[in-house]
């Protein structure tokens, strides 16, 4: 004998209707808020941030009040020591901790030699891994014209060797930027040449003499 299923009355009925409503207008709610609470987040983190170019320009800065320093340059707080090329002076980042120097090649076209070293907060980072966050900064607000590796080494310490043509924002040439990058005891090191195209093999020359003076010290 089959089961006779008694009608809800319609109070009921109109009652649960109004319930998943209210449900469903409550989790919208909290998706779209989390949402843009992400958007807003992601917003912030991407205004905050500078273009490569700018950032490259502010993190070589280099302090009036500096004495220059010439010939050989020793960092014995990250254990390397570099020869700066004959007739230039290295001059220490304004307003940043003893981690480099930067030596000044040209104004027209604006050209400089930066010689830093970091500790690697990301931990079991690679040489490559570097170079991929600078070429995300270029592409956040920067146009990347070009990217080139090869494998190189400081001091015995196998890295990497990469050049980018990247058009700044608002510039009518591009630059050349040419970084050499090795990881060592957690700790990032690096070369980097901004140059432009017609300085390009002059500016190249004082890099590699660089790199092949680098020496790790005690």
């Amino acid at each position: 004998m089959l089961r006779r299923v008694m009608p809800l009355p319609i109070n009921r009925i109109v009652a649960a209707a109004i319930a998943l409503l209210v449900t469903a207008v409550i989790v919208v709610a909290i998706i779209f808020g989390a949402g843009n609470r992400q958007l807003a987040t992601a917003s912030r983190s991407v205004v905050g941030r500078d273009s490569y170019c700018r950032g490259f320009a502010a993190d070589t800065a280099v302090s009036a009040v500096t004495q220059p320093q010439r010939g050989r340059y020793a960092n014995p707080v990250y254990g390397y020591a570099v020869t700066i090329p004959n007739g230039r002076a290295g001059f220490a980042p304004a307003g940043a901790p003893a981690r480099g120097i930067v030596i000044p090649l040209a104004n027209q076209p604006h050209a400089l030699l930066r010689v830093d070293a970091a500790y690697d907060a990301l931990y079991d980072i690679t040489a490559a891994g570097v170079h991929t966050s600078d070429r995300v900064d270029v592409q956040l607000f920067d146009r990347l014209l070009s990217d080139q590796a090869q494998p190189f080494s400081l001091g015995g310490i196998q890295g990497g060797r990469y050049r980018m043509q990247v058009l700044c924002r608002g510039a009518s040439r591009p630059y050349e930027f040419e970084s050499i990058i090795v990881i060592r005891k957690r700790e990032i090191y690096r070369l980097d040449l901004q140059t432009q195209t017609d300085r390009l093999r002059q500016d190249e020359s004082l890099l590699e003499a660089m790199a092949g003076s680098w020496s790790w010290i005690p």
